[in-house]
């Protein structure tokens, strides 16, 4: 099988470091370059994977300068912070009070309970007993 061009290697590092499956990462190529890619090729695009151990060093770098940018701004959006999503939870069951939506307040509050209690792991905190 040809190698594939250094574009479309970088298009799958890129995908893959910004958080898209390897699935999703195949898709991206054929939409951005019209080339069928399957994806246990694109899983072995992705350093942390074992498959993933002989990708050049360049893309190396490069999967995880872009994978280190996409966390930072992942923290700016205000949808990462609990507190922003209390504010939007109450705006919601505020509007569901106002016209008498009984199922839609039960549904808010059961989620600012679950948001309140931690019943959303939080896949970043690196604890694997749960």
């Amino acid at each position: 099988m040809k190698p594939f061009p250094p574009k479309v290697r970088r298009t799958i590092v890129t995908a893959l470091a910004t958080g898209h499956t390897p699935s999703e990462a195949a898709r991206v190529v054929f939409e951005e370059h019209g080339v069928q890619v399957s994806r246990q090729v694109c899983a072995r695009h992705d350093p942390r994977r074992i498959s993933g151990r002989n990708l050049s060093v360049d893309l190396k770098d490069l999967f995880y300068n872009l994978h280190e940018q996409f966390v930072e701004q992942i923290e700016q959006i205000g949808l990462a912070h609990r507190a922003d999503r209390l504010v939007r939870l109450q705006s919601l069951y505020e509007a569901a009070e106002t016209t008498k939506d009984f199922r839609t307040m039960l549904r808010v509050v059961d989620l600012a309970r679950r948001e309140m209690t931690d019943l959303y792991p939080d896949p970043n905190d690196g604890d694997d007993d749960a």
